[in-house]
């Protein structure tokens, strides 16, 4: 076998893909790593490749790696670029060079595609952890300070702030790794659902009701107002909770999936965004947030399982207002 041959067979297996291009812009050669990041066949030998490419903007970027190393022959020019192979987008690391005596373009590709998500994951969960920890931080820190500097301040108000700078703190995660509005994956209410929610917040106030007669009748409690408080029921209160389950459910248990891997990701993401959720309920002491980190247990799960935000929503606002007529005691 002489040299020219052996080398032959060498490019042809090689892993990186090799193209050579004329100097009229058609494709001299391609081994098989080429052809296959760049979906060539047989036919396109001989072809105008990069008029070919430029057919789709997506390969603008590649077009413009190979034509720098025209632009400034004889120096190695390497860029790392998107690619549309006309099924699925690539991202390739190329190096182009057009050496002045052989008067062809010589590319090498790499496909880092699967290498680049994985950079890109990793970039997600640093971030997602980041803003976690920082607004835990800043929910614990702001209520420390209200109540030293500021202890007749209403802790709705507080809460409502606190909700404000979470929702801002995630939708700025959102978009900054690319979380759209179908990442949500809020899908329209069928009747089901609906009676779902009614029932279970239904039995969820029943619950709470039979609650409140022990307390009465074990003489553990003694309740300021009657048995139940209807000044103190919020219709409102729809519009509060729509917004904390779609952030709390859809967006932060969501995202904070994305920060584990393997069996149980769902179950750490149910708890993680629990946790994290109660801080909201801190202004109203810890039963609350033990009660509200359970509950929001309970619903991540259900959600993860199901993916209905609607049927949440109507729970949370049924048992929510239960408790708040029913025990304003705690919360007045």
């Amino acid at each position: 076998m002489n040299m020219h041959a052996k080398d032959e067979i060498i490019l042809k297996e090689l892993q990186d893909g090799v193209i050579t291009i004329s100097n009229g812009g058609a494709l001299q050669s391609a081994n098989n790593a080429a052809r296959k990041m760049l979906s060539l066949k047989d036919s396109d030998i001989g072809e105008k490749l990069i008029v070919s490419l430029l057919k789709d903007e997506k390969n603008e970027a590649f077009v413009q790696g190979l034509l720098d190393a025209v632009y400034q022959k004889g120096i190695v020019q390497k860029s790392t670029v998107g690619f549309w192979d006309g099924e699925q987008d690539k991202i390739l690391e190329i190096s182009s060079s057009y050496p002045e005596d052989l008067k062809e373009l010589i590319v090498v590709m790499t496909d880092v595609t699967e290498r680049e998500a994985e950079k890109k994951e990793r970039r997600t969960r640093e971030i997602i952890v980041f803003v976690v920890m920082l607004f835990a931080c800043v929910s614990v820190i702001l209520y420390g300070a209200l109540q030293y500097f500021l202890p007749e301040v209403d802790y709705e108000k507080y809460t409502l702030l606190l909700e404000v700078l979470w929702a801002i703190g995630f939708i700025a995660i959102s978009w900054k790794i690319g979380f759209g509005w179908k990442d949500l994956n809020i899908r329209k209410p069928s009747k089901k659902v609906i009676l779902f929610g009614i029932t279970a917040g239904l039995t969820g106030g029943a619950l709470l009701a039979g609650f409140k007669l022990f307390l009465i009748k074990s003489g553990l409690y003694t309740f300021k107002y009657s048995f139940l408080s209807w000044k103190d029921f919020h219709p409102l209160y729809i519009g509060t909770v729509a917004a904390q389950e779609i952030m709390s459910r859809s967006l932060m248990q969501n995202l904070t999936a994305k920060l584990f891997s393997g069996k149980y990701k769902h179950v750490l993401a149910v708890v993680t965004s629990s946790l994290v959720f109660s801080t909201l309920h801190i202004a109203f002491g810890f039963p609350m947030m033990a009660g509200a980190m359970l509950l929001l247990s309970v619903f991540g799960i259900y959600y993860s399982k199901t993916g209905d935000i609607w049927g949440l929503i109507l729970v949370h606002f049924i048992v929510g207002n239960s408790y708040f007529i029913m025990f304003p005691d705690w919360f007045a």
